[in-house]
């Protein structure tokens, strides 16, 4: 017997990941991937904590305050259009991120349905 399948969209804080501009810095909060993954799919990576495999949706920053435009189409064009990576993350990891969670209300059968929808119409 198979689930029904269960997405949901949660967002990471790479803002580590990324060397940030002096003149970017003042206007950078957070920088957040978002991926999308199917809470019924457990995976186990040759050990004993099962992981989601989360698909990669899109990225955004969050701003300090208000950036004027030029600035902002800077930072967008500099950090969210980096290439990123589908990828295993461990269940418990992934369940405690309560701020960036949300789960899909729409129709979708199959995880590429629920990623095509959340392209047109961002969780976050």
């Amino acid at each position: 017997m198979t689930c029904q399948p269960e997405f949901w969209a949660v967002g990471l804080d790479v803002t580590d990941h990324f060397q940030i501009e002096d003149e970017d810095k003042p206007f950078i909060s957070r920088i957040i991937d978002v991926f999308i993954y199917d809470k019924t799919e457990h995976t186990h990576c040759c050990e004993l904590i099962p992981s989601y495999w989360l698909v990669y949706l899109n990225t955004f920053v969050l701003f300090e305050g208000e950036a004027p435009d030029e600035v902002h189409e800077r930072v967008v064009e500099r950090y969210c259009h980096v290439p990123t990576e589908d990828c295993y993350i461990h269940i418990s990891d992934v369940d405690k991120l309560k701020d960036w969670h949300v789960k899909f209300h729409g129709e979708a059968e199959n995880l590429e349905e629920a990623r095509e929808y959340w392209s047109g119409n961002p969780p976050f």
